[in-house]
């Protein structure tokens, strides 16, 4: 797919069911395509607005321009969700048609059950036809399935858990793509200060700091004691006292 060819670092299976990829699904672009065409149909009568044909068009303009700005990425289906909204305001004139209404509906029930059971960001453990079960997201640990698209950082989720309050104070490093939101705990509690780009880590206080490999090796470790390494970056435990910045506490 060509997400790969923009992307080769992207670790993502063409296979499955994933909302980053399938954007709004085959049965949401159907709907938009046949939303479109009937207004169409039904502004050359006149029997529906201009606006409403722009509401219509949405879709294919936000696309059109996407195309021309952006390179394709699996995540930029989130700068459609306005466009197909629009559209969404006409899907009703496809359910004039008693066809092409129990059409859709089938589509979509079939489509929620297979993005149900297929998906990978929240795996269900079910499977259709497969002899092979993949855990439930009922019985991973937090750490598990929220890296279950970054392996890499698996290792430091877990310390992040294991080790780090749930209320302490941690530094940022992150570098691009930066995969930070584990830093700030199941219920959002602990306070969270970025690193600037550059700096060693040794003016920010805090009590513990996550790196990502393109930062870590950045990080003074005169001050910072390397706590666990993965591929994805590095969780570190302040050292020295004399480090924090003065006038901040932890």
């Amino acid at each position: 797919p060509p997400a790969f060819l923009a992307n080769p670092g992207l670790q993502l299976s063409p296979f499955g069911s994933s909302d980053a990829r399938a954007w709004y699904g085959p049965a949401g672009s159907a709907l938009a395509l046949a939303a479109g065409v009937a207004a169409v149909a039904l502004l050359r009568r006149g029997a529906l607005p201009r606006a409403a044909a722009v509401l219509a068009a949405a879709p294919a303009l936000a696309l059109g321009l996407l195309a021309l700005t952006l390179a394709y990425h699996p995540w930029q289906g989130r700068f459609l969700a306005f466009p197909f909204a629009c559209s969404a305001a006409l899907w009703g004139l496809v359910l004039r048609r008693n066809a092409l209404a129990w059409a859709a509906a089938s589509a979509l029930a079939a489509g929620a059950l297979l993005a149900l059971v297929y998906a990978e960001e929240k795996p269900s453990g079910l499977r259709l036809l497969e002899p092979t079960r993949t855990p439930s997201a009922w019985r991973l640990s937090r750490a598990e399935l929220q890296t279950l698209q970054r392996l890499d950082f698996r290792p430091l989720a877990r310390a992040l858990d294991e080790h780090v309050p749930a209320d302490g104070h941690m530094a940022l490093a992150l570098g691009r793509d930066g995969f930070g939101f584990l830093a700030f705990g199941p219920r959002l509690q602990r306070h969270v200060s970025l690193v600037p780009v550059g700096s060693s880590g040794t003016g920010v206080a805090a009590g513990w700091l996550l790196a990502d490999r393109s930062r870590a090796r950045a990080i003074d470790t005169a001050c910072w004691q390397p706590v666990v390494r993965s591929a994805g970056g590095v969780l570190f435990k302040r050292r020295d006292e004399a480090c924090r910045r003065p006038g901040r506490t932890p």
